[in-house]
């Protein structure tokens, strides 16, 4: 339950109001939103409290009168009267694109109900005690006690998501306490699991600007691009169906293509991996074969060849020349190229003997599966 002092202001039965000589009483007979007896340019709530009494709320239409039959606001250059000299709203900029559809009362938030009038945005806080449920009866937003429940506050001491905007949350500091708003940043939504802000694509998280590919699905890719206020990132798709992004050529391809870069020894040294620069092949002859190990340079270092089957680990910079092939995170589907070697057939050539001692990379174990070969 809302506090009791919320509710016993919700007891309320008989409203009576005297503005430059004019008085007025209104009782309320139902819950519903009724147009003012005395003021054209205003209207009266008549919500039921949860001790079983009305509370009686008068507000203004902002310049408009309260059409009864379309329970909206609109637009009446007749109505004029001494009521309509009382402390007006300003319209709240923030709100503007919720009246784009027309005059009427909607939910911005659980605390903020908005009405648009002419196309105009108003915002209207919720007080201590009731949060704004979308009723029928009301036609439309109305600050109502204890309703939705999604707005309540059933436990201490936690988050929970805004039942409207997704950008926004709230937090109970006790059992039916008053929602205390917050909101996340642009381009974010409110995660009540994890009770951070994420972006609204559950895209990765930015290490540093460009375009990446989603590992689990590489015809998905996002941007990472760096601003003042943190990093913005934007969701894309490859057009082609079955293309997936390539992160070193920077460009959808079809990943069949990628077996090309497949490595296969041909004689004895240490060869780069043509799929990922921080690693590299050691061959060893082994009778007729060869035995190949992976091997990995630290990082922030890559492999370079200084000649035919010797090179070394080179700390990376801007400069460095270094290209993998494809990038090594994305995984394709067993059965989505045709072509490759038989059955049993070696990534690393016919009478190579599989390394024990490190074995390959993700990538290759991938690009294995393709071709129904083994490492």
């Amino acid at each position: 339950m809302f506090p009791l002092a919320a509710a016993l202001a919700a007891s309320l039965v008989l409203v009576t109001s005297a503005q430059n000589g004019n008085s007025y009483f209104f009782e309320c007979q139902a819950e519903g939103r009724f147009p003012h007896p005395k003021d054209c340019s205003s209207y009266v709530d008549c919500v039921l409290s949860p001790l079983g009494h009305f509370l009686q709320i008068k507000d203004s239409c902002n310049g408009g009168s309260y059409n009864e039959h379309l329970k909206t606001c609109v637009s009446d250059k007749e109505c004029k009267n001494s009521f309509r000299r009382g402390r007006a709203l300003i319209s709240d900029h923030t709100y503007q694109h919720m009246c784009s559809e027309g005059n009427g009362f909607l939910c911005a938030d659980c605390m903020t109900m908005i009405s648009c009038v002419d196309g105009v945005a108003y915002s209207h806080p919720c007080s201590a005690g009731s949060t704004c449920a979308e009723l029928e009866v009301f036609g439309g937003g109305v600050c109502y006690p204890e309703r939705p429940e999604e707005c309540a506050c059933p436990e201490a001491n936690t988050f929970r998501v805004d039942h409207y905007d997704s950008k926004k949350f709230f937090y109970c500091n006790d059992s039916w306490s008053t929602p205390e708003m917050f909101e996340c940043p642009e381009e974010t939504a409110f995660d009540e699991t994890t009770t951070q802000c994420v972006n609204k694509e559950n895209l990765p998280e930015c290490e540093r600007s460009g375009m990446f590919a989603i590992a689990s699905n590489c015809s998905q890719y996002y941007t990472c691009i760096a601003s003042k206020d943190g990093w913005i990132q934007k969701a894309l798709s490859c057009d082609t169906p079955d293309f997936m992004y390539n992160e070193a050529s920077g460009s959808c391809e079809d990943p069949c293509s990628w077996d090309e870069g497949a490595f296969s020894c041909q004689a004895e040294g240490r060869f780069p991996d043509p799929r990922d620069c921080q690693r590299f092949f050691e061959c060893i002859a082994v009778g007729d074969g060869f035995r190949v190990f992976s091997r990995e340079c630290p990082a922030g270092y890559h492999w370079d060849s200084i000649s035919q089957g010797v090179g070394l680990c080179t700390k990376t910079t801007d400069g460095s020349s270094c290209k993998a092939f494809t990038p090594n995170k994305c995984v394709i589907p067993e059965n989505m190229c045709t072509q490759g070697g038989a059955t049993g057939e070696s990534l690393v050539g016919d009478g190579t003997t599989p390394a024990e001692e490190t074995p390959a990379p993700p990538a290759l174990r991938r690009a294995t599966r393709r071709g129904n070969r083994r490492v």
